[in-house]
């Protein structure tokens, strides 16, 4: 491949003149497809699929395939592969009408593993005439180039959504987002040296190493879609149909105040495409004008605005799609509509200026990594419609200190609060079963943990680093305690137990870096040892935590359990045993309670013991 570019960095870009036509938008998906095979066509706006292979001693074949069974989420997609040195496959179609001045062509990709050893496989987006224009490939590495310039290199499973707009005959944006589910997306303006309007594009992969992951090394994508003849008013590109407008692109030298209008092309603006207004980096605001209806905004439609300060979203709104706002580092504050019911993965990722989120109270799911690295959120409270933090939701909020849990949670989910540093009080719900692995690492404020629900796991990690964790209470249960789960806590000195030992994966040290850790345990709970996990087990009893004497009165201050009523007992002579009450009693009101004994004077000695019933 020799198609004659440069790149430069995406900063500004001048968009097409009003189009002549109206314009049209066509998609072909997998469930189109009973059967793809050469020379099969569901698509309007696309020409017959042109299939080649070779197996020679291998495979090479397409399908509409699961992609779940190598673990991406495109569920049921095109997909193809060439298994063994020497096999390969082309996948080729031609658009009806090449791409124009302000045309799209988009599609999802799902790419698991590389390549391979000698192995390629990726896709070209090819000119009029044959010439290839565009190349995306990945070889035997995490990396994905664009014609030969690595652009991603993450691995993961997540569905990667790739733009490509014809600015001109020498122009085209490319925009692409990772597939590791993190903060990873790609946005370059490639200028080509001769007029080359995109007309087709050509699948391919070749000599994918057959070993035991060949299945995870196989290609899936799904939904072409074509958006030709796109009017535009200068800031905004749109398409209109059945009288409803779809925004497909803002300008990215637009500036300021940004203001969705409520109709563009005579007709409603409902919906924002995906990426529409991504690398804007001029816009300070947005909002949505009077009268507006929209109710949908697509994927990372807004990521990368790196000025933006201020969001008000429209009330139509019911979910909030993935990496709306991903990256949008001087966002301080949004306004979300009461009426969102999901927020999906990474919509506030990188968002460091972002000091509070206010979750409508109707919320009922949250995606993984809604908040990673909102380094300057202060406070957070999940809605009573949560059961599950996902992974990485909170992940190094750093000034995070206040944290509200709802009742009725049941699963916190791996890194959902990793280095949040702020937290000193943390109250898990008596719902919660499962805490996941490093859900709450590194958060080194915290003081005190108190559970009170049954517990089946507590995973890997999940309490490493807690550099001020003092003590822990299981007033509950807990079953599993998995390895490290209260590493590197220096000063974490003791645990109440009021259950039966739980178990431990094998080998696990629960205490790593962390000596002085006695663990307590009930009289009546069973099963423990005099040591777990490296640490020294003794049975739990009242503990003495202050003692005075005033004017004849005798004070003492006893810590045990919260449950039960504490007694004060004396005697003067220890060998006889003699024991009597003082009349004082006091119930364990949060595990403490004060004892006294004002005729204490009466005696030249006196012993003193405290009763629990």
């Amino acid at each position: 491949m020799n198609p004659n570019y440069f790149i430069t960095t995406l900063c500004c870009m001048a968009l097409a003149a009003p189009a002549a036509f109206a314009t049209t938008v066509n998609m072909d998906t997998a469930a189109n497809y009973s059967s793809w095979t050469d020379g099969s066509n569901e698509g309007g706006g696309f020409e017959a699929w042109n299939i080649e292979s070779d197996s020679s001693d291998g495979f090479a074949g397409c399908g509409i395939w699961g992609s779940t069974n190598i673990d991406l989420d495109m569920g049921d997609a095109f997909g193809f592969t060439a298994r063994g040195n020497g096999a390969y496959i082309n996948i080729s179609r031609d658009f009806t009408t090449a791409l124009d001045d302000g045309d799209i062509f988009k599609l999802d990709l799902g790419l698991n593993y590389d390549a391979g050893e000698n192995g390629r496989k990726g896709f070209v987006l090819y000119a009029s005439d044959g010439r290839e224009v565009i190349e995306v490939n990945q070889g035997s590495t995490s990396n994905i180039t664009v014609n030969g310039s690595t652009v991603l290199s993450s691995y993961g499973t997540a569905t990667m959504y790739w733009t490509f707009t014809q600015n001109s005959a020498t122009e085209i944006t490319v925009f692409a987002t990772g597939r590791g589910g993190e903060s990873e997306y790609h946005t370059e303006t490639i200028e080509l040296t001769e007029d080359s309007y995109i007309a087709g594009i050509r699948f391919y992969a070749s000599s994918i190493t057959n070993d035991a992951y060949v299945d995870y090394r196989a290609v899936f994508f799904d939904n072409l879609t074509l958006s030709q003849g796109a009017s535009s008013d200068a800031t905004f590109s749109y398409s209109t149909a059945d009288g409803h407008t779809t925004i497909t692109e803002i300008a990215k030298d637009a500036t300021g105040a940004l203001i969705i209008p409520a109709t563009l092309g005579g007709s409603s603006v409902t919906s924002i495409d995906r990426i529409a207004g991504a690398g804007c980096t001029n816009i300070a605001s947005l909002s949505f004008a009077d009268g507006a209806a929209v109710t949908n905004i697509g994927i990372n439609a807004f990521q990368g605005c790196t000025t933006l300060q201020v969001a008000a979203l429209p009330s139509g709104l019911r979910s909030l799609h993935p990496a709306l706002f991903q990256g949008c580092t001087n966002l301080a504050s949004i306004s979300i509509p009461s009426n969102i019911k999901s927020i999906e993965g990474s919509v506030f990722a990188g968002c460091r200026s972002l000091t509070e989120a206010v979750l409508p109270e109707n919320l009922s799911e949250l995606g993984e990594s809604v908040f990673m690295n909102c380094r300057s959120l202060t406070s957070l409270e999940i809605p009573e419609g949560i059961s599950e933090i996902p992974g990485q939701l909170c992940y190094e909020c750093r000034a995070l200190s206040e944290l509200t849990l709802p009742a009725g949670l049941t699963n916190i989910g791996y890194h959902a609060f990793y280095n949040c540093r702020s937290i000193e009080e943390l109250s898990i719900p008596a719902s919660v079963a499962e805490v996941g692995d490093g859900a709450f690492k590194g958060c080194s404020s915290l003081k005190t943990l108190v559970f009170d629900g049954e517990i089946s796991r507590i995973g890997d990690e999940a309490f490493y680093g807690c550099t001020s964790l003092e003590s822990i209470y299981f007033n509950g249960s807990v079953a599993v305690l998995a390895d490290a789960v209260f590493g590197q806590s220096p000063h974490l000195t003791r645990l109440f137990f009021k259950c039966d030992a739980p178990e431990l994966d094998e080998g696990t040290d629960l205490f790593i870096g962390s000596s002085q850790t006695v663990i307590y345990y009930l009289a009546d709970s069973s099963n423990w040892g005099s040591s777990l996990g490296g640490a020294t087990v003794s049975a739990w009893g009242p503990e003495i935590s202050a003692m005075s004497y005033t004017n004849g009165n005798f004070r003492i201050t006893a810590e045990w359990e919260s449950e039960g009523t504490a007694s004060l007992q004396a005697c003067t002579n220890l060998i006889e045993g003699l024991w009597f009450d003082v009349g004082s009693s006091a119930a364990l009101t949060g595990g403490t309670c004060e004892l006294s004994d004002p005729d204490a004077s009466s005696s030249a000695v006196r012993y003193y013991r405290i009763l629990i019933n």
